[in-house]
């Protein structure tokens, strides 16, 4: 049943922050757990996670807003569950920042933990966005941060799986479902039992190379045939196993009418397929030579040199082989209503025409590269302006003067020029001209990418092109932060969703390390400030004193 937590709000007789005296009082109350407690833990909404509780039955909940206070604290500080929660038990600090005064008050075990964040990623609610949302617009409003430049990247994070051959991950899908159909009553095969007398590591290493293949084959048309045995039995259709099951054999497998089971080529197989039974969600990538499997972090921050600091505006999480720019679209959607938007600056990867779209001309789009495309040749390339008549404004000439065969302009506004082939294939313009000799004609293409480039190309050759493009470097330092630094860049957690709100726990905790660093530097120039004006009070006091004596 969902309770309020309220308790923190009241003053209690006998707190044990009145046992110190005045100035570790003061300390506490100026340190990190004070500014945790005012500015996140206060302003958290607790009635937007009632979804999770029954709003009748059983015993109250414990308070959320506590449990969600130690999540964001958890990667805010990079602790583990066991430390969180030492922590928690024992450091006043910690207390103190979730508004416990009495080290009695609210003790808990660490499984009513546990129990919170599965239900927060069952219920897949956008709980922990809200909460992110609303304190990016608290320090926006607050420290008066310009939210018109931007910058966006990505970082991979890896999956907390084992990396499995083919024929381990078909070993331990059989290995899952067997387990499954005895214990819901059913036999297996004695194949089957063969099979599993070894792990997935021990049956693989002690296969030869060439058998790699025909033993994944028989692995394969086991689990298909335990599948049709099973289909009707409804206590092991309903098994996370039987739906992994069928999964492989959709993905990895060519089933023929007569039940013979043959495997897709390597080249067949998707990136989105399966990697691991125990976290289904992980993706596989290759990415400047290095593979990865795991998921994808697109982070947004503002970017204007004048902030006193720079806030994480948007995170996104999706499986790694998302297109960065279809990723970074979405998230332009929220942050054109949240934000005042105008300016976009990433790198080569967000080239991609759903999100030049999105920018429309509302939003200008600076990328330091652009991929696939040789920015250096492009910019020694001629202009479209070269190919327009001066009077119309229309495209009918070249640079070279020559006039197109044929000017075809479509409904869409593609205008198509056909050259005369044999006299652009000696002219002496060829290596600056857009349009690309063929054998019969020499044909150039007008289209909306074609337009952009030719105004991305002029905007980067500019003063404030180069000085946008000099910004999106410092991001990588935020993508530095946003990368677990543990197991070698892999996340303890499994599963898409619960992906998701580790990295938003995290942006919310950078946020508000940012913020708290904000207003150190402001306290200590402010104490800097009155030193000198002290000290400059103190020379004219002395100078006046000495003009003072002079006349005497």
């Amino acid at each position: 049943m969902f309770k309020l937590n309220q308790g923190h709000d009241e003053v209690n007789l006998y707190p044990v922050k009145y046992e110190m005296n005045q100035t570790l009082r003061e300390s506490l109350d100026e340190s990190w757990a004070g500014l945790f407690y005012r500015k996140v833990f206060s302003k958290i909404n607790e009635r937007k996670f009632s979804t999770l509780y029954d709003p009748s039955l059983g015993r109250s909940n414990f308070p959320v807003n506590i449990l969600a206070g130690l999540e964001i604290m958890k990667e805010t500080f990079s602790l583990t569950d066991e430390r969180l929660y030492e922590r928690y038990r024992f450091d006043l600090s910690f207390r103190y920042a979730l508004g416990l005064e009495d080290i009695n008050a609210q003790q808990m075990t660490i499984r009513t933990l546990y129990n919170f964040r599965a239900a927060v990623a069952e219920n897949q609610d956008g709980l922990f966005d809200a909460i992110f949302d609303e304190f990016r617009d608290l320090l926006i409003g607050e420290v008066g941060i310009k939210t018109g430049m931007q910058r966006t990247d990505s970082v991979m994070i890896g999956a907390n799986i084992k990396r499995l051959n083919r024929v381990m991950l078909f070993h331990k899908v059989l290995s899952n479902l067997a387990k499954d159909v005895t214990e819901a009553g059913f036999p297996v095969s004695v194949e089957c039992v063969e099979f599993l007398k070894q792990n997935e590591d021990g049956f693989s290493y002690r296969l030869k190379r060439e058998n790699y293949e025909s033993k994944t084959v028989e692995i394969g048309t086991e689990i298909f045939r335990m599948v049709l045995e099973n289909t009707f039995h409804i206590n092991v259709r309903k098994q996370r196993s039987f739906r992994q099951a069928l999964r492989l054999l959709r993905e990895q497998c060519r089933v023929e009418k007569e039940g013979k089971v043959t495997l897709k080529p390597a080249e067949e197989i998707k990136a989105s397929s399966m990697q691991s039974p125990v976290d289904e969600d992980a993706t596989y990538r290759e990415k400047r030579g290095k593979s990865n499997v795991g998921y994808k972090v697109n982070a947004v921050e503002t970017c204007d040199p004048t902030n006193p600091m720079q806030v994480i505006t948007s995170i996104e999480t999706a499986k790694n082989n998302a297109d960065d720019g279809d990723l970074f679209c979405k998230q332009l959607k929220e942050l054109k209503e949240s934000t005042d938007i105008d300016t976009a600056v990433t790198d080569g990867g967000y080239n991609s025409e759903a999100l030049r779209k999105e920018c429309g001309e509302d939003i200008l789009h600076v990328m330091s590269a652009i991929r696939g495309v040789d920015l250096d040749a492009l910019k020694n390339k001629a202009k479209l302006e070269e190919y327009q008549v001066p009077e119309t404004g229309k495209y009918g000439t070249c640079p070279a003067g020559a006039t197109p065969n044929s000017v075809i302009e479509k409904e869409d506004g593609t205008v198509v020029l056909n050259f005369d082939a044999g006299k652009c294939s000696v002219c002496k313009l060829k290596d600056k001209c857009l349009a690309t000799v063929g054998k019969r004609q020499c044909r150039m293409v007008v289209d909306d990418k074609r337009k952009w480039l030719d105004e991305f190309v002029t905007l980067v050759e500019t003063d404030n092109g180069k000085y946008l493009m000099g910004l999106r470097p410092a991001v990588e330092g935020l993508m530095s932060l946003m990368k677990p630094k543990y197991l070698s860049g892999r996340i303890l957690f499994r599963g898409l969703i619960k992906v998701k709100i580790r990295m938003l726990l995290k942006g919310i905790g950078v946020n508000f390390k940012r913020y708290r660093s904000y207003l150190v530097e402001k306290a200590r120039l402010a104490a800097s400030m009155a030193s000198n004006i002290l000290f400059f009070a103190f020379i004219q006091l002395k100078i006046g004193r000495r003009i003072l004596l002079a006349h005497v």
